[in-house]
């Protein structure tokens, strides 16, 4: 399959369950921060420099390659469908990028048909991209009628809902939200929607993005979703699997730069002492 003309990498959150410690720069054993080896996976489809977004702080721009761009969502810290919002609102003011049609060559044919959505921690983006685009993107599918399965949510659908045929590797079929006529977003699926593996019909995400850049300020991720026409495929949990805790950097085997700026395991740092009230004075 071609691959998706453009990609927006989510790389702002608080990383809270880590205790602020910023995971998108947590390092890999080959020393690549984590929000770089998203990137490279894209990189590796096809899709051109120019036309990865990561969102995120400043202090990423030193670990991305010169041509992808970065943005910070507004105002900062503010949830993913407003990261999701800045990266398209990048993409729409950079104009038309194609992709790489051979190493260092890009080929400017139009505005991209399709922009990838992916969070900057996963433990594995090679894995991901491959299973959740190993059907290929929808094109505008006649339904078929389904006796059973799940919708978007998990939830059982009723007859008449449509599903896209085609085995994947997870031993399921992709499947769709009710209705005709194309469809704007594919979904990697385990045991519930990820939309933070998918990819978007560009036209349909620079259509539910618009607006002033602080529209979607705090909004969940369904904010924008709700307004798309979905296809979910089934994945391996294990190609999805990202980094939220402490138990998943010392699965991965993560590093980090000490105060010499050496590559060492990444821990928990240690708890800050209990504050104990001051004890009343006596006379």
């Amino acid at each position: 399959m071609n691959a998706p003309g453009s990609a927006i990498v989510l790389a702002g959150g608080r990383s809270s369950r880590l205790g602020g410690v910023p995971k998108a720069l947590l390092f890999t054993g080959q020393r690549v921060p984590l929000v770089r080896r998203v990137v490279d996976a894209v990189l590796e489809r096809g899709t051109a420099p120019e036309a990865v977004v990561v969102v995120g702080p400043e202090e990423l721009a030193s670990q991305l390659p010169r041509s992808v761009r970065l943005v910070q969502e507004r105002p900062r810290f503010s949830g993913p469908a407003a990261a999701i919002a800045a990266g398209a609102r990048a993409l729409r003011e950079a104009g038309p990028v194609g992709t790489r049609a051979e190493p260092h060559t890009v080929a400017h044919a139009g505005p991209p048909a399709w922009t990838l959505l992916l969070s900057c921690d996963l433990a594995d983006p090679a894995a991901a991209l491959a299973a959740l685009l190993r059907e290929g993107l929808p094109g505008s599918p006649a339904p078929e009628a389904a006796p059973s399965g799940r919708d978007l949510h998990g939830q059982p659908r009723e007859a008449g809902q449509s599903r896209r045929a085609g085995e994947n590797g997870a031993g399921g079929n992709a499947q769709t939200t009710p209705g005709d006529g194309p469809r704007d977003m594919l979904v990697a699926f385990t045991d519930r929607p990820q939309p933070l593996v998918s990819a978007v019909r560009t036209a349909a995400l620079h259509a539910v993005t618009a607006g002033p850049a602080d529209a979607f300020a705090d909004a969940p991720v369904r904010a924008l979703t709700q307004r798309l026409r979905m296809t979910t495929v089934d994945v391996p949990e294990a190609a999805i699997r990202d980094v939220d805790t402490w138990d998943d950097v010392q699965r991965e085997g993560l590093l980090t730069r000490d105060a010499a700026g050496r590559f060492v395991p990444a821990v928990r740092p240690p708890a800050p002492p209990p504050e104990h009230p001051q004890a009343p004075r006596t006379l």
